[in-house]
């Protein structure tokens, strides 16, 4: 037998040699972006405890500072996963880019789960949003924290004079402690971290679900319509691992601390005391909550129009 043909044969018969769980790493690489956030939960729990390794999943994770970079870097190709853009980014993208991916779980608020609140510095005297008439709330960029906020303030009768200044996450806890904001409306972990630190108090904590409705969808985990079409194996096989670990922390949601402390660099006590979102897969009663979302978005101006909803979501079979 001729040296080629031995050299061939026996490179074959090491690949066939090589342990399963390495073949599977190696065909199901995987580029996921995301942002610190706790409700990004989920995600750490998966790299935490090894349940995307072990269903032979090689996970790339790529972090970001913002939503909107995020998704471009999503429509870009230069991650395959996105954890977890808020809707309104979401339908934006969409509507730049028809059909560039696909929403395949959502995160969300309903009467026991949120991640959002009003805060005050410690030392102010308004003691409820009731007492908040005029002056300056901080949020985050964009127009959804401002408008959903906003129209959360009118109900008790602020009007528009309340000047919201956009800031970065990075930002956010030094402006209301230095008073170049009088409230800020604030995400997880930062409405912990405030509270612990002595910053803040929380003038009215899950206000959306309060002033709108529940189940209030707020984020959702996306996919690349190119890498399901090019990978269906794989994207079949991290949507059905990713369920699997949203329904493993419904059953003990204890199961979030420790990674949460070790992805968003909270202290191990504070991780087991933030609030969170729910996370669920896509259901129909999650499509049509997250449908009733989108519309009220459209109606407040936070986003222009609505996407397509026969093709915004994506499920393993």
């Amino acid at each position: 037998m001729k040296r080629g043909t031995l050299t061939f044969l026996a490179m074959a018969l090491g690949l066939l040699l090589l342990p399963s769980g390495c073949r599977k790493e190696r065909e199901h690489q995987i580029r996921i972006g995301y942002q610190p956030l706790a409700a990004n939960a989920p995600l750490y729990v998966g790299m935490h405890t090894g349940a995307y390794k072990d269903a032979g999943l090689d996970c790339k994770l790529v972090p970001f500072q913002s939503a909107v970079a995020a998704m471009y870097a999503l429509q870009r190709g230069e991650v395959d996963v996105l954890f977890a853009p808020p809707l309104n980014n979401i339908a934006d993208a969409l509507a730049k880019a028809p059909g560039s991916f696909r929403v395949v779980a959502i995160h969300g608020n309903d009467d026991t789960h949120f991640f959002e609140a009003f805060l005050a510095r410690k030392s102010s005297p308004i003691k409820d949003l009731a007492e908040f008439k005029e002056g300056s709330v901080g949020c985050f960029p964009g127009n959804f924290a401002e408008k959903i906020a906003r129209r959360i303030l009118q109900d008790y009768g602020v009007g528009e004079s309340v000047v919201f200044k956009k800031l970065d996450l990075s930002a956010q806890l030094g402006a209301l402690e230095g008073g170049s904001v009088d409230l800020l409306f604030a995400f997880e972990p930062l409405v912990s971290i405030a509270e612990s630190k002595g910053i803040a108090k929380v003038l009215e904590a899950s206000p959306i679900t309060k002033h709108f409705f529940s189940p209030f969808p707020v984020s959702g985990v996306c996919i690349s319509s190119e890498f399901v079409n090019k990978r269906r194996e794989t994207a079949a096989l991290f949507v059905k691992t990713n369920n699997a670990v949203m329904e493993k922390i419904s059953r003990r949601p204890g199961t979030m601390a420790d990674p949460l402390a070790a992805f968003t660099q909270l202290e191990p006590g504070l991780a087991q005391r933030i609030s969170q979102v729910y996370f669920s897969r896509v259901t129909l009663a999650q499509r049509a909550a997250t449908e009733k979302v989108l519309r009220l978005f459209r109606d407040l101006g936070v986003i222009e129009a609505l996407p397509d909803m026969d093709t915004l979501f994506y499920e393993a079979h």
